[in-house]
């Protein structure tokens, strides 16, 4: 439990199961660039901002219970706030994650099992195909639920799989930015 905000200078591995909570505070890992990672299970939860990317290494779970006002800020090089490899487990539930780099996706994830809950994705970067809102690929089962993804010229929702699984959306909003776009002659009626 966080009794204040805290910067580190470089990416945290907790390699045992742990819970974080953020206790209304604010952590900054490697000026916004760097990680939380977990080999294990880490819980994270509460209110807070991370500033920083969280990153569930090969066999890894995540989870996250968010508070009313948690946020992840991620200026990582892959572009993810929230980062997943092969055979994770990530079960989100609430907050707001913000990705300031082109890459996979703001939530991206490689892992066998994706639940995303009452969160909202926002890819802040403008790329039509170097930036997304949620990617989940190798998936054996993913859920999305009352998910708001604002894209901003990006993909919004990746989803696919070379397994058998299930792709669940239950409640899900993407929004983008559309420009109108100037044509010599019009070409419907």
């Amino acid at each position: 439990r966080l009794t204040s905000s805290i910067t580190l200078a470089q990416t945290v591995t907790f390699d045992k199961p742990a819970v974080l909570d953020m206790n209304r505070h604010d952590i900054t890992v490697g000026n916004s660039t760097g990680s939380i990672r977990t080999t294990d299970k880490l819980t994270i939860k509460g209110n807070g901002t991370l500033n920083g990317a969280v990153v569930a290494d090969t066999g890894a779970t995540l989870v996250i219970d968010a508070g009313d006002d948690f946020t992840v800020n991620s200026w990582f090089v892959t572009g993810a706030a929230i980062s997943a490899g092969l055979n994770t487990t990530v079960d989100i539930n609430g907050g707001i994650y913000n990705g300031y780099e082109k890459g996979a996706g703001v939530i991206n994830s490689s892992g066998s099992y994706v639940t995303v809950r009452n969160a909202t994705v926002n890819v802040k970067v403008a790329s039509m195909s170097q930036a997304a809102g949620i990617v989940a690929v190798n998936a054996k089962e993913t859920l999305l639920e009352n998910v708001t993804v604002n894209g901003n010229y990006s993909i919004a929702l990746k989803l696919n799989t070379s397994m058998p699984g299930n792709a669940t959306i239950g409640w899900a909003m993407a929004s983008f930015i559309i420009r109108p776009i100037r044509c010599p002659q019009r070409l419907w009626d």
